[in-house]
């Protein structure tokens, strides 16, 4: 691959470590230090998390390759990516000029950033991470809090969305992190290039994580409960409707109901629903049942995923879900409702130990399954399949390949 024509890389991403909710955070990570190796000047611009109102920006040299240009926002300031694209557009519109090529992590939710890059001669890539005028997902039992949101996310994006598909769809370069996203946006547009490319993951970086001594108190105390007979349930999702938290607390029920008291589950993460979250358990009597965390270190969530007995995944919507491929990596079996994202990875990669759950019904008799078994919780997993088709090396190359192309259509 010839890249001599690229040296300088753009990459606005939002949300990045520690600032971060979800996958999309750590595939930003990933992509910026996997260029920054292979000798790319890149520069992150992304948001940081502040207490009180602030106009501080903050830049830190990671590397000779890799600076990070942190803009303040209020942490209680929602939904994030709004306040940090009108603070990020002066900072990014000086930017653009001295970048070969512009990298927008799901940029079509940055309409006031679009409309500055738009004109400036240069390739932009925008990584997709999901459908944003999907159709609500009513089919499988869940919370009616949850099917509301996905009707107000609808709403409220499906107009800006749809026209920014239909009018820049091939002005930009969209890079789709799994084929069943494209095939749904293809279905509605007509899409002239692209990519595929699936989110990487640092397996390395999961291998560390493991030998370096745990730094919470939640770590040993999830260590000394189990010592003591008790099975441990884990959900690592941002706390949105769609993720679907709610419906852990009657599976909850159900699980102590069918004699298993033993049991524990943690919730880790962040986002606009914990405290709603935290009431409801409160409210339920669950609060010995149940640990609720804020955000984790990165490494910290690896390590308390290596403890756990069963990895629940009741989420309504994924594009690619980078907290699964983690799960399986460490051998942990997996329980999610039988949808395109759980398909799509399944059929990537076969022989993995995923339990799919066609209602909830089915999801609490799976997870009560795996509870009670007699198998110890770490399983034979297709590791070579998950390390040869997820890795962040391949990530990389792919996106290299992709921004060369782009250049050859600009």
């Amino acid at each position: 691959m010839d890249n001599t024509r690229i040296r300088r890389i753009l990459l606005i991403a939002g949300e990045y470590p520690p600032y971060m909710f979800g996958g999309g955070a750590t595939f930003m990570y990933h992509l910026s230090r996997g260029l920054s190796k292979k000798g790319l000047d890149v520069t992150v611009v992304a948001l940081k998390l502040a207490q009180r109102l602030t106009t501080e920006t903050h830049i830190e040299n990671v590397d000779s390759k890799l600076r990070v240009i942190r803009i303040s926002i209020p942490s209680f300031a929602y939904p994030h990516h709004e306040f940090f694209q009108l603070r990020a557009r002066r900072i990014v519109s000086k930017l653009i000029r001295t970048h070969d090529i512009i990298h927008m992590n799901t940029g079509l939710y940055y309409p006031w950033l679009r409309r500055i890059i738009k004109y400036s001669n240069r390739p932009v890539i925008v990584t997709i991470h999901g459908d944003p005028i999907l159709d609500a997902i009513v089919s499988i039992k869940c919370s009616t809090l949850a099917k509301v949101e996905m009707k107000l996310y609808n709403s409220l994006y499906m107009l800006e969305s749809y026209l920014s598909l239909k009018k820049e769809i091939n002005d930009l370069y969209p890079v789709f992190v799994s084929k069943s996203v494209y095939e749904t946006l293809s279905r509605k547009f007509n899409i002239k290039h692209y990519s595929i490319i699936y989110n990487g993951i640092d397996f390395d970086f999961i291998d560390n994580a493991l030998r370096i001594p745990p730094r919470t108190i939640l770590y040993n105390l999830l260590r000394s409960a189990r010592e003591r007979g008790y099975k441990v349930m884990l959900y690592a999702s941002r706390f949105y409707p769609r993720k679907n938290h709610i419906a852990l607390l009657p599976l909850m029920h159900s699980v102590l109901k069918m004699g298993n008291s033993k049991v524990l589950l943690v919730l880790t993460s962040d986002g606009p629903l914990w405290r709603f979250i935290q009431k409801k358990i409160a409210k339920l009597n669950l609060l010995s049942r149940i640990i609720l965390t804020s955000r984790l270190a990165y490494d910290e969530v690896l390590r308390i995923t290596s403890l756990a007995d069963v990895v629940v995944f009741p989420s309504l919507y994924e594009a690619h879900p980078i907290s699964i491929v983690e799960a399986l990596y460490l051998r942990k079996p997996v329980v999610a409702f039988n949808l395109p994202y759980v398909k799509e990875l399944n059929e990537s990669c076969k022989g993995l130990n995923i339990r799919f759950a066609n209602s909830f019904s089915e999801f609490v008799e799976k997870t009560f399954e795996l509870l009670t078994s007699e198998k110890p919780a770490n399983i034979d997993n297709n590791n070579e399949c998950l390390f040869n088709v997820f890795n962040v090396e391949r990530m990389v190359e792919s996106y290299l390949n992709t921004y060369n192309d782009a250049q050859g259509l600009n």
